[in-house]
């Protein structure tokens, strides 16, 4: 039996979750525990700060009274060695209305990052009037290439950044998603693609743009493309994001992704679908198939989990049953999976990523759900973000779960909002060395709560918890990179930003936005 999804109503334009959008709705953060030792969360800096516009105005957190932002500090536990807490102020980098997703590539050769920015929607939208499966009417969403000006700095310092459009809401492109840069089309050159739909609009689409050499860079054309994608019955399915994969081996890029046919009015289905490269060199020739029907429907990763030399899939699982499953593959170029239980005590899945968290030389899966404190689910009603180490190969298949090898990282979001059919927490995640001490830190949107926070690694593998701001509603995607050249790392989060039904009355865009936090 699948969970139903969350369902629009008259008092919310964007529900739900990241997993689909990006976005959940209003929360806060209030208090918890934290695994790793005594925590104290009861005093969280506030980021009550007006916007600048393209990034020219300081707006600088001053809650310690030096300029930066630090969250609540972690108490020694005996077990660990806490290291240097990292401070950071914060700046606007460009106001974007509906920005939510970000994928950081140097298109100019420079050595320097751009950022391709997609925005779940420009607010309310008139051509949406006409469609009456679309309630209420929502206008499509834009993409944006951010870029420094006057490209690298020489002198340090984050500069002005300038966000050039390459689709709008006249292009049609409903809710889109996360994005990533592959060969699409083998010519050898990268393009932008572009996971698109949502269930207030589910449109499904897969587009791109063509890429070609500029210089020692490459360059976007605006020409509109899309993979063909299929329709279940009367349903369109909405994709969420698209992995690039040699799933056969052959040197071209395959794509696998996970889509739902939800509506605001139909419970749906939840599947992972993969593209297979047909080889075609200049052109986007693929073949789709279905590898898996009833999982899917989050953000997802992939690695070789029981070294057979063949890529698997670890699958949240926000509408299914079951919280957290791999999908082994056990036939030739995708063509056969088995799914093994992970986790089913962790309500709604959310996101997941493989890496090697603890530093031992072995993968583990890091992993967060998206639940809330007043579901009638026992199971749904704990928040958190969690890592589990991935059992040996000669165990692995015949484990019927790995609750064995799972720790807490942090349990305790809060979510404000009263509806658990509307909102959730937490929101997406990335996993650096944020730090710089040679270990893995973890970096998480409280999606609706209104937090943007920091685990910081110390000794032992235990987590010290940073709330880097508050008033952050609805944040999406952050991406970590040296913006200011000083040699640290520092965070870029896009912030979709506060907007309902109620004040879209009064603000037909969201009040959304791209912060940087550098790193002091």
């Amino acid at each position: 039996m699948s969970r139903r999804a969350p369902l629009l109503t008259s008092s919310l334009l964007i529900t739900g979750f990241l997993a689909a959008c990006g976005e959940g709705v209003t929360y806060r953060y209030d208090s918890g525990t934290y695994a790793g030792g005594a925590s104290d969360f009861s005093d969280t800096a506030n980021a009550d700060d007006t916007t600048g516009n393209s990034g020219t105005e300081d707006t600088s957190e001053t809650d310690d009274g030096n300029g930066s932002t630090t969250g609540p500090e972690a108490t020694d536990d005996g077990n660990a060695t806490t290291s240097a807490t990292p401070s950071f102020t914060r700046q606007v980098l460009v106001e974007a209305p509906g920005a939510a997703y970000m994928t950081a590539t140097d298109l100019n050769g420079d050595g320097y990052n751009e950022l391709l920015l997609t925005s779940l929607t420009l607010g309310l939208g008139w051509q949406t009037w006409s469609d009456s499966s679309i309630y209420p009417p929502i206008a499509a969403g834009a993409g944006h290439i951010l870029s420094r000006n006057g490209g690298a700095p020489t002198s340090g310092g984050m500069g002005t950044w300038t966000a050039t459009e390459y689709f709008g809401d006249g292009d049609t492109v409903w809710f889109p998603n996360q994005s990533t840069v592959a060969d699409v089309d083998n010519d050898g050159i990268n393009d932008w693609i572009v996971a698109a739909g949502f269930l207030a609009a589910p449109y499904g689409q897969v587009i791109w743009f063509k890429g070609s050499t500029s210089g020692n860079g490459i360059t976007f054309d605006t020409t509109i493309r899309s993979l063909e994608v299929p329709s279940y019955g009367d349903l369109l399915q909405w994709y969420h994001e698209l992995v690039p994969v040699d799933i056969d081996g052959d040197g071209d890029t395959d794509f696998i992704t996970t889509n739902h046919d939800s509506t605001p009015y139909d419970e749906g289905t939840s599947r992972v679908e993969l593209w297979l490269n047909n080889g075609v060199e200049g052109t986007a020739s693929f073949t789709h198939s279905v590898l898996a029907t009833g999982y899917g429907g989050a953000l997802f990763d992939t690695a070789d989990l029981d070294n057979d030399g063949d890529l698997d899939i670890v699958l949240p699982q926000y509408f299914e049953d079951t919280s957290l499953v791999w999908l082994e593959q056990t036939g030739s170029n995708g063509s056969s999976w088995k799914a093994h239980t992970i986790n089913n005590t962790t309500g709604r899945g959310f996101a997941a990523k493989v890496v090697d968290l603890d530093g031992d030389g072995n993968l583990d899966v890091v992993y967060n759900n998206h639940n809330h404190q007043a579901s009638d689910v026992s199971d749904e009603k704990v928040m958190g973000v969690y890592w589990f180490e991935v059992p040996a190969a000669d165990v692995i298949h015949d484990l019927t779960n790995w609750n064995d090898y799972m720790t807490v990282v942090y349990e305790g979001f809060q979510v404000v909002a009263t509806d658990p059919n509307s909102s959730g927490a937490p929101g997406v995640f990335d996993v650096h060395d944020v730090d710089g001490d040679g270990d893995q830190d973890i970096t998480m949107s409280g999606d609706g709560d209104e937090g943007l926070y920091l685990f910081i690694q110390n000794d032992g593998n235990v987590f010290e918890p940073l709330t880097l701001a508050t008033g952050m509603q609805q944040a999406g995607t952050q991406v970590l990179f040296d913006i200011d050249l000083d040699g640290d790392q520092d965070i870029v989060w896009a912030v979709f930003g506060d907007w309902t039904a109620e004040s879209a009355l009064t603000e037909w865009t969201p009040d959304s936005a791209v912060y940087a936090f550098i790193q002091q």
